[in-house]
């Protein structure tokens, strides 16, 4: 069971915030404003040049709704199977969802289902803040179409549909990209124009930092739950998680909820003050209560 929540932690700790394209069914029931905040600003990470520098920003904000941030996994590629089968052996579905990551989707629906959430495979990780659109892949027989429209119809972020037999099954790697629309709001239109400003970026490009989504979103400081983990220092690793964020928390129960842990190691108390929001945490703490 620690495996399992060491697994997730370090697969949400790695997860690429990928971008977008198409509207889903999804965006008139979670289109209303919610505010995100990074814990960590451009500075820290060292994001400070610009190609455009001399014409200043544009100012706005991303990701005020999930609606702002739309993802869509290009079509993935697989090689084929080394013999040809006389049945596919694969189911192969797409995966709609808005405020869950893809594991947190993944774990959803195989709750749901009773089924092992290994019992799924996908090609990459999606964004939880957002609407977003993949492929996933289950074996036939363990699964049939039927079960699975059911389970998502119970689950109010995320749905299912363009069902398929394939040979191959989903893994890591892959995808063979993402299509985006982003949305920015609040721009300021006294300073220099949008116009100009898309103008000089399609001509010159744009630096390709290793944006915030890598440094942690959820609360988790990434950086220290990686070392940790290449280090085999398991409970640093959970430290890391479950202990105070350097910029400290999102609400009063959230700071009790790491209290109960740092203080008391009360992880059957720190589980149940833990916001849901914490998903990462609470599956760790899940796990290491059973």
């Amino acid at each position: 069971a620690l495996a399992l929540a060491l697994a997730l932690a370090l697969a949400s700790a790695l997860a690429l915030a990928l971008a977008l394209a198409v509207q889903l069914p999804m965006a008139q029931r979670h289109g209303a404003p919610t505010r995100y905040q990074p814990f960590v600003e451009e500075q820290e990470v060292g994001i400070t040049e610009h190609t455009t520098p001399e014409l200043g920003g544009i100012g706005g904000r991303l990701k005020m709704r999930p609606s702002d941030f739309i993802v869509e996994e290009v079509h993935p590629q697989r090689p084929p199977p080394p013999e040809p089968e006389a049945e596919p052996q694969w189911l192969e579905f797409t995966l709609h969802k808005t405020l869950l990551g893809t594991l947190d989707a993944i774990q959803e629906l195989a709750a749901e289902l009773r089924v092992p959430p290994a019992t799924f495979t996908v090609a990459g990780l999606k964004d939880s803040h957002a609407l977003t659109t993949q492929r996933v892949t289950v074996r036939r027989g363990a699964l049939d179409e039927q079960q699975i429209r059911r389970a998502a119809d119970a689950l109010p972020r995320l749905a299912v549909d363009s069902f398929c037999c394939v040979a191959r099954p989903l893994k890591a790697g892959h995808s063979s990209g993402n299509r985006f629309r982003l949305a920015v709001r609040g721009l300021l239109t006294a300073a220099q124009p949008t116009e100009v400003v898309v103008s000089a970026v399609r001509q010159r490009g744009f630096i390709n930092y290793y944006g915030l989504q890598r440094f942690g979103h959820t609360g988790t400081r990434n950086p220290a739950v990686g070392r940790a983990y290449l280090a085999r220092q398991y409970s640093q690793m959970v430290d890391a998680i479950l202990g105070y964020p350097p910029w400290g928390c999102g609400s009063a129960k959230e700071t009790a909820a790491r209290t109960a842990w740092v203080q008391a190691r009360n992880g059957r108390l720190a589980l149940q003050l833990m916001p849901p929001q914490c998903s990462l945490e609470r599956h760790v703490l899940a796990a290491l209560l059973r």
